[in-house]
């Protein structure tokens, strides 16, 4: 009986001290070239913000591609220009911001909150917020391949209406 239970003791020991402790990470930044892909997620949100398309350019690649809820908005820098360009025409108050990013390979996650002040005249004073989700694919170049954007859009239309007299505003 004695031999049985050292060799159940033993392997127990053996079993215990194998176990491996599971690492915890102090960034959601998990590989070696994280830092540079989250240089272009901020040069790419700063070329947004400040309406300096002629910067993306350096940080798209070739077969770059933006889809908003599915849907294909730009192909090209040219296309992704223009769609800032309008973008800021129709609210030149326009800011983003990146909130909870994380980076897992070649791709980033983020939430992002836009806030802006306008309506179909023009600008006013009632700034206007619209969040959203977006995931960034990069190439192997570490240039952003593909932008995938996704909001509310029935509360995106909400928030950005005119309210007509009587209506609720949300904040």
């Amino acid at each position: 009986m004695k031999p049985n239970f050292w060799l159940y003791g033993l392997l127990t020991v053996i079993v215990f001290s194998c176990k491996e402790e599971p690492k915890i990470q102090d960034s959601l930044v998990t590989n070696s070239t994280s830092p540079n892909l989250e240089r272009i997620i901020n040069d790419y949100k700063q070329c947004w913000n400040n309406n300096q398309p002629e910067s993306f350019e350096c940080l798209l690649a070739e077969d770059f591609k933006r889809f908003s809820n599915g849907k294909l908005e730009a192909t090209n820098y040219e296309e992704l220009t223009a769609l800032v360009n309008s973008l800021h025409d129709y609210i030149p108050d326009f800011h983003t911001e990146v909130k909870d990013l994380v980076i897992q390979d070649n791709k980033a996650f983020y939430r992002w909150e836009c806030t802006g002040s306008f309506n179909e005249n023009g600008t006013t004073n009632l700034k206007k917020t619209i969040n959203g989700f977006a995931v960034i694919t990069f190439s192997e170049d570490g240039l952003i391949h593909r932008h995938e954007n996704f909001y509310d859009s029935l509360e995106a239309f909400l928030r950005l209406k005119t309210p007509t007299k009587g209506e609720v505003v949300l904040h």
